[in-house]
């Protein structure tokens, strides 16, 4: 599977996303400023998230009131403070190609697919919010790119449905993500042993892959890795006490460069699972190995 410049799956190393998501609160500046210090601490790829307010958000929802760093709102207007459009869009895409940095979008919604298409996106992603909305599941199919699916807040049930309608027409270019939508996610929930359940599938050719919202740790990637994940997605932010409702469960840069220098450490200590006497170890087998090369003798009795 091709992602990018980057072959997801096999023996190729994991590939590993920096979520910035909505971390820029707003301001295009900020977008570019994650991007390029994503960029810098190892990141393969970052990540936005793209959405219609108006038809996402539950109308029961949409009036409630938030406190912002714009004042007092109500929910839809805040969402929409938040999203990028156009003009936005045009700038990340154009640094992205500058840096040579890979970037992609979480889709919440049919016409939120139909408008990335216009930058030829490399995959997208659609959360596990959206799992079951079978209209988003068919636009992304429709437009025969990588998908990654994450399967937070499902049962294996949905799962297999949403695969399903997903594979219809990409059938080998599915990343089934391993989430859990808790936000910090307790660690007792994390059950990365779902990553054993998802290899086993035989219906599609699915990548495994985990997306982290655990806090303050990279033990959980490192775990997934050993266990398969070739995909591996963090929040990403440069400061994760400032305001936003992902900040807290986000990765700043020296977090990030140190999951990414343990995922790639951890590939090269699972090696490639052929028995065989290394060149590191011929000195010590000149020096300790014993060979028997002739019979032990036999002693008479008495």
């Amino acid at each position: 599977m091709q992602i990018g410049k980057h072959t997801i799956g096999g023996d190729a190393p994991a590939f590993i996303v920096a979520e910035i998501g909505a971390n820029h609160n707003g301001s295009v500046d900020k977008a570019i400023e994650l991007m390029k210090l994503a960029q810098e601490v190892g990141a393969d790829a970052v990540k936005f998230q793209k959405r219609e307010p108006s038809a996402c958000i539950p109308n029961d929802q949409k009036l409630k009131m938030k406190e912002t760093p714009w004042g007092p709102m109500d929910y839809l207007d805040y969402r929409w403070k938040l999203e990028f459009g156009k003009d936005e869009y045009d700038q990340i895409a154009s640094v992205a190609e500058v840096i040579g940095l890979d970037w992609f979008i979480s889709v919440w919604d049919a016409k939120s697919v139909a408008f990335m298409e216009q930058y030829d996106p490399i995959a997208y992603k659609v959360g596990s919010p959206c799992l079951t909305d079978k209209g988003l599941l068919e636009a992304v199919r429709a437009t025969h790119r990588p998908a990654i699916l994450s399967t937070g807040m499902s049962t294996l049930e949905e799962v297999n449905t949403a695969v399903a309608q997903l594979g219809t027409t990409n059938a080998t270019e599915i990343v089934l993500c391993h989430t859990t939508s808790a936000y910090p996610t307790p660690i007792e929930d994390i059950n990365l042993r779902v990553l054993e359940s998802y290899k086993k599938r035989k219906m599609f050719q699915i990548i495994p892959g985990f997306s982290c919202h655990h806090t303050n740790t990279i033990t959980p990637a490192i775990v997934a890795v050993t266990l398969g994940a070739k995909y591996i997605e963090y929040h990403f932010t440069d400061d994760p006490v400032q305001w936003g409702s992902d900040q807290p469960i986000s990765l700043d840069p020296t977090e990030f460069a140190a999951l990414v220098h343990d995922v790639r450490q951890t590939e090269t200590i699972l090696g490639d699972g052929q028995k065989r006497v290394l060149s590191s170890e011929v000195a010590a087998m000149k020096k300790l190995r014993r060979y028997i090369t002739i019979e032990e003798p036999v002693y008479a009795k008495g």
